[in-house]
């Protein structure tokens, strides 16, 4: 991620409405190599100004997954935040109809490297404290 350009979107911003619940911190075990890696991930995201430190009663807990290079790429299980979640009824475009729009005989092909993407996704402030992550080094938004 360092090497590339932090940019964000400028799409609507993103609202989270939520079932109440209760919610216990949960941190993921991991060993030191991986916290090191996890901590260096953290530091990268706190200096573009992407998350900061939390006090948030929620806290998915964050992960690390290898990436096909043998680099790795954190991670945050938001089950539980989903699964709590009013689920916003209205429908996606499908992607064939959305094509013929287009002329049909095109072809698209798309590569990104979706964990930078995540990070760039606007969230209302008031909504920030709902997607807090627990770490080894503390709690994030």
């Amino acid at each position: 991620m360092s090497n590339e350009v932090q940019m964000r979107t400028s799409i609507e911003q993103t609202q989270f409405e939520l079932i109440p619940f209760e919610q216990q911190p949960t941190r993921r075990q991991c060993t030191s190599s991986k916290q090191e890696e996890m901590y260096k991930i953290i530091q990268e995201l706190l200096h573009f100004g992407l998350i900061r430190p939390s006090d948030s009663p929620y806290a998915a807990p964050a992960l690390l997954v290898a990436k096909h290079d043998g680099t790795w790429s954190m991670i945050v299980d938001y089950k539980k935040l989903n699964n709590i979640t009013i689920k916003d009824n209205h429908p996606l475009p499908n992607m064939e109809q959305a094509m013929q729009l287009l002329g049909g005989s095109h072809k698209f092909f798309s590569k990104l490297y979706m964990n930078i993407v995540f990070w760039q996704i606007p969230i209302k402030e008031e909504d920030k404290f709902k997607i807090a992550f627990i770490t080894p080094d503390g709690l994030f938004e």
